[in-house]
Parts: structure tokens; sequence; C-alpha cells
């Protein structure tokens, strides 16, 4: 429990912090609900489909560069230079803070599990569909869903500011990081039809996107069109998880007290 006050007070007292979760609570949803409008009106969304694209638009919307990774990587590697983490090892230890940032990705992912489930409510409530039934077991399914592939790319934008420590470097790092994992995956599947899904950002796409190489893709669910190949990802943020802790217990941070 220590670790999630410790991540929660800083994001409460904080005042950019603050002001961003409101303004994330604000835009998200709200943009998610005039996206889907929009669609609707142009006859791009059916109402057999409407849920899985609608959930499908809405966890893609937040992985975009406003949402998940500006808390991860302009947040996180904030405290690199803003000599939070030297404060944090000389008063406690690179394992608490290390143990600290595992909680906050699990913190911002169950934020945005929720912030994703409001918008999908909200967007059933603006549709004007009269027939949708958004049952309890696909409410679960979509919050697992985004919890999971939110926490899995929250390990992964973590990677980078623990290695790079710079909000704006990090942040270039994760688009050039993008384009050119985007670029790869396209070469291979349009040369050789080889779909390489292990590449980190893809391997995470997987989880609610059954057709990655294509633009709009196809919603996964998670439960009742699980595979084998999903565990890529699972194993991935653990390769991950590992490579951060080895890299942090040897980066040269020197405590205050010098």
């Amino acid at each position: 429990m220590i670790y999630f006050y410790f991540e929660i007070t800083k994001i409460l007292k904080r005042h950019h912090t603050f002001i961003f979760l409101v303004a994330t609570f604000l835009l998200f949803p709200t943009g998610i609900a005039i996206l889907t409008k929009i669609s609707i009106e142009a006859g791009e969304i059916s109402e057999g489909l409407f849920l899985d694209t609608v959930s499908l638009y809405t966890l893609k919307f937040s992985q975009t560069y406003l949402f998940i990774p500006v808390w991860v990587l302009i947040f996180n590697s904030q405290e690199f230079k803003n000599g939070h983490v030297q404060k944090v090892i000389f008063l406690k230890s690179r394992e608490f803070y290390f143990l600290s940032k595992i909680v906050y990705c699990l913190i911002i992912s169950f934020l945005f599990s929720f912030f994703g489930l409001f918008s999908l409510f909200l967007c059933c409530a603006v549709s004007g569909f009269k027939d949708l039934n958004v049952s309890f077991l696909y409410i679960v399914e979509f919050f697992s869903l985004f919890f999971l592939s939110s926490l899995a790319l929250s390990i992964f934008l973590s990677l980078i500011s623990f290695t790079v420590r710079s909000p704006g470097i990090s942040f270039i790092v994760y688009i050039g990081w993008q384009f050119i994992e985007s670029i790869i995956f396209l070469l291979f599947y349009k040369l050789y039809d080889i779909k390489l899904s292990w590449l980190p950002l893809h391997s995470i796409q997987i989880l609610f996107n059954k057709e990655i190489e294509k633009g709009e893709g196809n919603y996964r669910r998670l439960f009742t069109e699980f595979e084998p190949l999903l565990l890529v990802t699972f194993l991935m943020s653990v390769l991950i998880l590992i490579v951060i802790y080895k890299h942090f217990q040897r980066t040269d941070l020197k405590p205050l007290s010098d």
C-alpha cells in the first residue's frame, strides 16, 4: 500500500499532473464521443458493429501521443531531471523507486481503463442506437483488455524513460521507435507475408486488434478470442521489467548526500 500512496500522492499534489489528470478525464471521453458521433453520421459505424468498433477506437485513442505516453514518458523522465529519483534513492532505495514505478504503471492503467469504460458508456448514450446491449461479460472483458494493454504499453514506455531520462528526448525516441517499427512490420508483411507480432508495440496491439496489418483493425474479445500468441505480450513485459531493473541498478545516480 505504501507504493500506491507514494505515487497517488505525487499525482494529486503536483499541480501539473493534477491539472493534466482533470484534462484527461474531460478530454478523453469527450474526444471519443465526438469522433464516434461523426463516424455514425458519416455511416461508418453500423449498430451491429457499434460496440466492437467503439471499443477498438477507445483503446487506440488511449495510446495516442496525448494520453498514456505523456503520463509515462514525460512525467517519469521529469523525475530523473529534477532530482526526485536521487532523493528517493537517498531516503529509501533503488528497489523502492523501481517498485513504485511498477505501481505507477498499474495506477495509470487502471485510470485509463476507467476512462475507457466511461467513454464506452458515453458513446452508447450519444449514438442514437436504441437496441445496444452491453452485457456484464462484455464490460469485464473490455475493462480487463484495456487494463492489460495499457499496462504493457506503460511498461514499455518506462523502459524508454528509465534509459533516456529526459522528457523531450524520451518522447522523440518513442515517436522514432514507433515509426521504425511500423516500417519494419510493413516491409516483412508486404514482401514476405510475415507478421512480426513479437515486435514490442505490435505485441501490445495484438491484445486488442486481430488484424494489426490493417489500418482500421478488428477488435479482439480477450476471453472468447484468446490465442496463445497473446502470451508474447506478457513475456515481453516481464523481460522489459527485468531489463529496467538491471539497468537501473547499474545507472550512475549519486545520492544527494554526496
